[in-house]
């Protein structure tokens, strides 16, 4: 049996046969987007019994040169988690639930890792929000 949660990705609509074929082994049952959610430009996944969050499937996708966010939700025995990748610029960080970063504070202080991982995030994913596929998506918001 398999540890799976809920995993939300967001990708430009010109690149979902490419999403497809890399992700091929994890959909069940056809394909794994909603075509009511999005618009003509952008694919906004909804994936509801993700193993492990594709946790060790999302980052190796990075090497594509695709562009995508999202993030996914706890799982048994790990947390949730934001990701964002700019044409092969790749960053994960925890998450809250709704899938903002979250730096833990220790006795001793922040993780400094943490902290770096969280900045590389957020300046990639303001990257893909000014790239001009993704920018009607965040124009809108």
């Amino acid at each position: 049996m398999s540890d799976t949660c809920w995993l939300e990705l967001i990708f430009a609509r010109k690149d979902l046969d490419k999403f497809n074929e890399l992700l091929k082994d994890e959909i069940w049952e056809g394909t794994f987007w909603n075509e009511d959610i999005g618009d003509e430009g952008i694919v906004h996944a909804i994936i509801h019994e993700a193993n492990r969050g594709w946790s060790i499937h999302i980052p190796p996708k990075s090497n594509s040169g695709l562009t995508f966010h999202g993030s996914h939700s706890a799982g048994g025995n790990y947390g949730p988690m934001a990701f964002a990748c700019y044409k092969g610029d790749y960053a994960d960080v925890s998450s809250d639930v709704e899938g903002t970063p979250m730096i833990r504070v220790y006795k001793g202080g922040i993780n400094v890792r943490e902290y770096e991982w969280a900045l590389k995030y957020y300046a990639i994913l303001e990257r893909i929000e000014n790239d001009p596929v993704f920018r009607t998506k965040y124009a809108k918001q």
